[in-house]
């Protein structure tokens, strides 16, 4: 079983498997059912470098994780 989550729009307890996604030229959103109001963005990589920066705007996509032993 899924853990539902909540849509910050209205409130809505969703399963994630029903979300719908909606595509720009930018990026893709996963859609709440109930408000259609996007709630989770996928960033696509664009021609200036990776989308995926973080809050100093280094990249993110490049950072090895640690793995346990």
């Amino acid at each position: 079983m899924n853990t539902p989550i909540i849509c910050p729009h209205c409130h809505s307890l969703i399963d994630p498997l029903t979300l719908e996604t909606a595509v720009s030229a930018t990026a893709r959103y996963q859609v709440c059912p109930e408000c259609d109001r996007p709630i989770i963005l996928f960033a696509d990589r664009t021609d200036d470098g990776p989308a995926d920066t973080g809050p100093s705007g280094v990249s993110q996509a490049d950072t090895q994780l640690a793995q346990a032993a």
